[in-house]
């Protein structure tokens, strides 16, 4: 985008920050426009969204590769973590070796604030939605898994629950024309 230039957040935000501000835009469209949004949650948006629990606010929702809930991990997951806590305890320091490429590449404010955010299970707060909600999540996808897609469907009453086949974490990026088509026919 021309002229975008990325800035580092002023402090470590949580995740009530960011739904802060997302509340003050979506009341902000709610006064121009005299109708309420609908909203398009990728990943971590969906994690706001949660946070917001936004019955009041918004229309529909739309939830792709939704993140914020916990579930039990994997043993090999479950050993890796206990590893690099071992490790970092003993050498008292971060092991980069365990971090993601992204992780790697964020400002330290970003990293803080990443960690504030990871650790919040929002499972609790699904059960306040009532909006209109559709669930999309690639079959694919490891981030957030179809067992993670399957457990909101269960928690948000009436919502949808579509898969994408052949699809990762991006399924809109992986199939738009699917992803494009069955989220238009939901929002009309």
């Amino acid at each position: 985008m021309s002229g975008f230039k990325e800035r580092d957040l002023p402090y470590p935000y949580a995740l009530s920050d960011y739904a802060r501000e997302i509340g003050e835009y979506i009341s902000a469209v709610r006064r121009d426009t005299g109708e309420k949004p609908s909203v398009i949650a990728h990943s971590f948006g969906a994690r706001v969204v949660f946070y917001l629990s936004p019955t009041e606010e918004i229309n529909r929702l739309v939830l792709t590769g939704a993140a914020g809930v916990r579930q039990r991990k994997p043993i090999n997951v479950k050993l890796k973590i206990l590893a690099y806590k071992s490790i970092k305890r003993l050498f008292n320091k971060r092991i980069t070796a365990f971090e993601s490429s992204d992780y790697k590449r964020l400002s330290p404010t970003m990293k803080a604030s990443f960690n504030k955010i990871i650790a919040v299970d929002l499972t609790d707060r699904l059960s306040l939605i009532n909006n209109r909600t559709l669930i999309i999540n690639g079959d694919k996808d490891s981030a957030t898994p179809p067992s993670t897609a399957k457990l909101i469907n269960k928690k948000i009453k009436g919502s949808q629950l579509v898969f994408m086949k052949n699809c990762g974490h991006f399924c809109f990026v992986d199939d738009p024309l699917t992803f494009n088509i069955t989220v238009k026919e939901f929002l009309l």
